[in-house]
This record gives C-alpha cells, structure tokens and sequence, in this order.
C-alpha cells in the first residue's frame, strides 16, 4: 500500500510567524490554526486534535475526522500549511531519523521529515490481524530499520522496512496483582537500542487493576531489562504517551504531564515523578501537547470561557 496520498498546500497570506516556538505559540496566527484544528467542519462534524509536535522546520497537529484523519504541517519560515488526508484517525506523530512517524487506526505512514513526501505506507498490522479497541497502533519507534509498534494488547509489532514485512510481535510480560489481570502497551519511545514501553490496565474487575507502568527493553538483544509500576494507592496511567526530552521521560496521562529522569528508572521502585504538571494557565490541553527543552507547548481550551488558544509554560 504504497500509493500517494496527494498534499494540498494552503498559503495564508495573513501568517507571520517567524522567531522561536515560544514566538509562534504566542502568536494570534498559532491560536487560529489550533482553532481550526479543534473545531466543527462546514458538514457538522468535529475536527478533533490527538497530539501537536514540532520539529526544526515544521510544526505538525495530528486531526480525528470522523472515522479519517488529517495531518495539519505548518511551515515556520514560509508560513505554508499542508493538509495531509489519512485513511484512519491519526493516534500518533513522531519524528526521527530525518522522517516523520504518523500511525492511524491501522496504518503507519513514513514521510521524509524534508520535504513531507510520502516515503511508503503500510498496515500496522499481519492481514490475518484486525485493529480495533484496546488493540489500535500508538507511538513507533525506529531501529536499525525496523519500525517498533506499540499495539495495544498484541503488544510491539515490528515491521521490517527492508523486507517490506512484519516480523513476529514483542508479547511483554509484566508483573500483575493477579493472574486473571491483563495490559496493554500503548506508547513505546526510545534512546538508541533501549526503548521505553507504556502499559495501562486492560480489565473490568472494580476492585483490583491490572499492571501501570513502564518497561525497558533492550531492541538489540531482545530482553527486557526491567519494569517500574505506578503506585496504584495514589494514582492510575489512562492511556499513557511517552516522549523524552533530553535527560527526561515525560508521561503524559490524560491531561497530565509527569518528568522523570531516565537515569533513575532503573533503581525506582514506583513511577514517582520529579513533578506532575496538571494545572495550565490557558485552560485544558487539547489532546496532547509536547515537552521541549522543558517548556510545554499545545493547543487548549479555556476553563471559563471554552475558547481556543495556543500557549507554552515551563515545566522545571
């Protein structure tokens, strides 16, 4: 599934940019595009933004339109917004290696992080698999080739772009409160051949949840090293995402954005953050925002008055 979905390129003469990502998200031109991506279309349905990113260049806002999705690229020097069509709702954006990661419903879509042309498409999943609840693609992430797929409950699915194939899935095995418990991995991140996979509880049972947490695991040696639970007296991951920002793994769970330093992972006994940032000044996050260099940034809504804005906040 190779084909290319065309880019349609909407200059807006008004945008001026220009300057630093703080600049840009201060900017009425920023408050407008999130505005846009977080609003009703002429035909009534909802434009609802997942997740926001940027990179260098471009700044990218990641759309649910009904059962498609859209790609919103903005270009932070010729102010050109791109708008790229996917077949299922985006659930994830990432960037490395000089590409730009998108996973829908179902599919995975590799763009050149240069010039935004599609480098291949493919399922996230072996045909004879169907994605659904519980069982969507998240995050992915690249090594040595190979595009790692946090899956939900079929756990990391890998897909081999030399041999255009999936290869067998990461089935993890995590430390549950009970035998009849289940997780499900929903976000993986990584640092060369260590990567970083998230779980949240996959059951019914009122009294007792399943396994919150993290996982490392070593890509190169296919093992896992070891895995760090949330404290479930005091707290719960819903669908957690995983970024890292420099030193630091930043879990966000729902509205919440929690530091850690990835130094100590190793010896924690719980997921105890250096600082849970849950309170913005601008109102909630709207789906989610990214952490750069320590400074949050994203689209929100007002507590009081429901309206849309971009903003940024330091998060030391």
């Amino acid at each position: 599934m190779n084909t290319l979905i065309p880019i349609l390129i909407i200059i807006y003469s008004g945008l001026a940019f220009g300057g630093n990502l703080e600049e840009i998200f201060e900017s009425s031109e920023m408050k407008q595009s999130c505005q846009r991506a977080a609003d009703f279309t002429p035909t009534g349905s909802i434009n609802y933004l997942e997740t926001i990113t940027a990179d260098e260049d471009f700044i990218y806002l990641g759309l649910k339109e009904g059962m498609n999705g859209e790609l919103f690229i903005i270009d932070q020097k010729t102010h050109a917004v791109s708008s790229f069509k996917t077949e299922g709702r985006v659930q994830n954006i990432g960037i490395q290696d000089g590409e730009v990661l998108v996973t829908t419903d179902y599919e995975l879509y590799v763009l050149n992080q240069s010039d935004l042309t599609l480098k291949f498409r493919t399922r996230t999943l072996p045909i004879h698999l169907r994605s659904g609840k519980n069982a969507r693609p998240y995050g992915v992430y690249k090594f040595e080739n190979v595009y790692y797929i946090a899956h939900g409950k079929f756990g990391i699915v890998p897909f081999d772009a030399d041999q255009m194939k999936h290869l067998p899935a990461i089935k993890p095995v995590v430390p549950q409160p009970a035998a009849h418990l289940e997780s499900i991995v929903t976000d993986i991140v990584g640092v060369g051949a260590r990567a970083y996979f998230a779980f949240d509880n996959h059951n019914l049972d009122p009294e007792t949840r399943g396994f919150e947490g993290i996982m490392a695991y070593d890509l190169a040696g296919k093992k896992e090293l070891f895995t760090v639970p949330v404290k479930q007296s005091l707290e719960a991951y819903h669908m957690p995402n995983l970024s890292i920002d420099g030193d630091e793994l930043i879990v966000t769970n729902y509205n919440l954005n929690f530091r850690h330093k990835l130094k100590d992972l190793d010896r924690a006994k719980f997921m105890t953050p250096l600082k849970r940032i849950w309170k913005y000044p601008f109102g909630n996050l709207i789906g989610r925002g990214f952490v750069k260099d320590k400074k949050l940034f994203g689209c929100f809504k007002s507590y009081e008055s429901k309206t849309i804005t971009s903003g940024w906040m330091s998060i030391e």
